[in-house]
C-alpha cells in the first residue's frame, strides 16, 4: 500500500532516525571532576592576614614540639610560651595566640607546655611526649588550638555575628565591617584567595612555609582518603569554599539573610569535617593493635588516640552540635568517649568500633 499522509511519511523517518542512532556507539560520558573548586575568594578588600600569621605560628610551635631533643627545660618552655604570646613579633608584633585564645583554655596549655618540657629534660625517646593519662603532648596541644583559637574564633565570634557588624561604611583593604568579619571567619579556616583549586598535596605543600593552612589542608586530605570514614566520595573542599564564597558575595550585595543560610551549611558542614577526621584517626587506631612491638604499639595508641580525643573536643565549641555535650551524660559525645576510655592505655577493640558506630550513625557516613 503506498504511503501518502504526511503523519505516516513523518512517522518513518523518526523510525530511520532512531535506528541509525542506535546504531551509532554510544558517546562516553565525561570522567567525574576532580576535587577542588571552580572558583576563587575574589572580592574587593579582603583582608585576613591576622589568621595567616596565628596559622604560621601554630605551624611553627607544634614543629617545635614535636622535635625530640633533649633539651633544657628553662629554655624549651620559654620559647614555647613566646610563641603562643608572639613577645618576639614573628612575622607581625600585633597578633599572637594568646590574644584570641579562651581564657579557660590558657592554663591547660601553658601546663601541657610544662610537662612537654620536663619530659624533654628526662629525655625518653619516643615516650618523652606521653602524658601521665596517655596523650600525646603535642597533638593534644595542637588540637586544643585548633579549637579554642581558629574554629571557636570563625564559628562563634564571626559566622554567628558578622550580621550585627555594618556594612555600609567601606574601609580600605578590609571593606565593610561585615565583610570583613566574614573574610575572618574564612581566614580561621585556611582558606586561599589566590588559589581556587586545592588538593591533598597542594596543601601538604603549603606546609612548607608558604602558607599554612589548617582545616583547609584537612578538608583536602579527607576528600582523597574518604575510604576512611564513608564509601561515598566527599568534596569538603568544594562545599566550604562555595559556602564561603556564596555568603561573602550575598554580603557584598547586602542580602545578608542569604549569607545566613550559607552560615549554617559552613558550620553544619565544618562539624561533619571534624567528625570525619575523629572516625579517619580511629581507623589509624585500630591498625596501632597489628604492630608486633609493644613499646611501638603503646606509642602508636597515644598518637591516634589523642588525635582522636582532640579532634572530637573541637566540637564543644558548638554546643549545638549533633553529638552533644560533654556536661550531658546521655549525649552521644560522651557515650563515644566512654567508649574509648579515659586514657590511650585501656582503650580496646571493640571500643573503637562502638565509637566508630556512633559518629558515623550521627553525622551519616
Amino acid at each position: 500500500m503506498q504511503i501518502t499522509t504526511f503523519s505516516n511519511r513523518l512517522l518513518i523517518f523518526v523510525i530511520c532516525i532512531a535506528a541509525i542512532a542506535a546504531c551509532r556507539k554510544p558517546t562516553e560520558l565525561p570522567e567525574p571532576p576532580t576535587i577542588g573548586v571552580l572558583t576563587v575568594y575574589n572580592f574587593n578588600n579582603v583582608n585576613y592576614s591576622a589568621q595567616k600569621v596565628r596559622s604560621r605560628l601554630l605551624d611553627t610551635l607544634i614543629l617545635l614540639a614535636r622535635k625530640p631533643d633533649k633539651v633544657d627545660k628553662a629554655a624549651h618552655l620559654a620559647v614555647l610560651t613566646s610563641i603562643f604570646s608572639n613577645t618576639k613579633g614573628q612575622y607581625t608584633s600585633k597578633v599572637s595566640l594568646e590574644q584570641v585564645t579562651r581564657p579557660e583554655d590558657k592554663t591547660p596549655i601553658l601546663t601541657w607546655f610544662d610537662s612537654l618540657a620536663s619530659r624533654k629534660q628526662n629525655f625518653e625517646g619516643n615516650s618523652v611526649f606521653i602524658n601521665h593519662d596517655g596523650s600525646y603532648l603535642p597533638e593534644l596541644i595542637e588540637k586544643k588550638m585548633l579549637g579554642s583559637i581558629f574554629y571557636d574564633q570563625a564559628v562563634n565570634t564571626h559566622l554567628r555575628q558578622f550580621q550585627t557588624k555594618d556594612n555600609i561604611v567601606v574601609k580600605k583593604d578590609s571593606g565593610t565591617a561585615m565583610e570583613h568579619s566574614w573574610d575572618e571567619a574564612f581566614g580561621y579556616f585556611g582558606g586561599s584567595v589566590s588559589q581556587g583549586y586545592y588538593t591533598k598535596d597542594s596543601a601538604i605543600l603549603s606546609k612548607k612555609g608558604i602558607d599554612v593552612f589548617t582545616f583547609m589542608t584537612l578538608a583536602a586530605k579527607l576528600d582523597t582518603d574518604y575510604l576512611k570514614f564513608t564509601s561515598i566520595p566527599t568534596n569538603f573542599t568544594l562545599d566550604f569554599y562555595q559556602g564561603f564564597i556564596n555568603g561573602r558575595d550575598a554580603i557584598s550585595r547586602n542580602d545578608v539573610y542569604a549569607a545566613l543560610l550559607e552560615k549554617d551549611r559552613i558550620i553544619e558542614n565544618w562539624d561533619r569535617l571534624i567528625t570525619a577526621s575523629a572516625v579517619s584517626d580511629l581507623e589509624d587506631l585500630r591498625g596501632c593493635f597489628s604492630l608486633v612491638d609493644p613499646y611501638e604499639v603503646g606509642i602508636c595508641k597515644s598518637k591516634k588516640w589523642t588525635a582522636v580525643v582532640g579532634t572530637l573536643d573541637i566540637l564543644q565549641y558548638n554546643p549545638s552540635n549533633r553529638l552533644g555535650l560533654l556536661s550531658q551524660p546521655a549525649s552521644a559525645y560522651s557515650k563515644t568517649l566512654e567508649y574509648l576510655g579515659n586514657n590511650s592505655f585501656s582503650t580496646n577493640l571493640e571500643g573503637i568500633e562502638e565509637a566508630k558506630k556512633i559518629l558515623k550513625s550521627t553525622y551519616g557516613f
